[in-house]
């Protein structure tokens, strides 16, 4: 178990301006604080395999991934299917103004990697931005995200959410 206080910083050769997890829970609380970091894929947190990630009270803000996940990363091997990792953003936890080259303004999943993403009522998206604007969910997604994601608090008005510049579900 990692747990991150304010201002973390460490890089991993491009992927994760602040955080790499591989296997293993990432708990991050107490007012914790990812701001103006950079990097490839995730610009605060690259998420493996096998992480069971959970943020609580916690702010990114004006993070920056060169190709995918604003803020946060989800990876996927397909040669390791039970790898999925789970992402949890509880209490007054914010995602704003974290920016993608491409796609995931503040959330990306690479293919499955993101087995649940839980997002509680006080949670906020706001002003997240990526490449490519808006991407229709998925069907098969439609379910997880009525059961998952109870939050309204979105930087657009897509249905289900999935704009694109808050979580990306693509597939590719």
């Amino acid at each position: 178990t990692k747990e991150a206080g304010k201002n973390t910083t460490t890089n991993y050769d491009g992927d994760a301006g602040a955080i790499y997890a591989d296997e293993t829970t990432l708990s991050i609380k107490n007012g914790a604080t990812f701001t103006d970091n950079n990097a490839s894929y995730g610009g605060a947190i690259y998420l493996k395999q096998k992480v069971m990630m959970s943020a609580t009270d916690t702010t990114f803000k004006n993070n920056r991934a060169q190709v995918n996940g604003g803020a946060v990363y989800s990876y996927y091997n397909e040669s390791e299917p039970e790898g999925v990792n789970e992402i949890r953003l509880l209490g007054e936890t914010s995602l704003e103004e974290n920016h993608s080259g491409q796609d995931g303004g503040a959330i990306y999943r690479h293919r499955d990697g993101l087995k649940r993403l839980i997002a509680r009522k006080n949670v906020a998206f706001n002003d997240n931005s990526a490449w490519e604007d808006c991407i229709a969910i998925e069907p098969e997604d439609e379910e997880t995200h009525k059961e998952n994601i109870e939050t309204t608090n979105f930087t657009g008005s897509f249905q289900y959410a999935y704009n694109n510049y808050d979580v990306s579900y693509r597939a590719a």
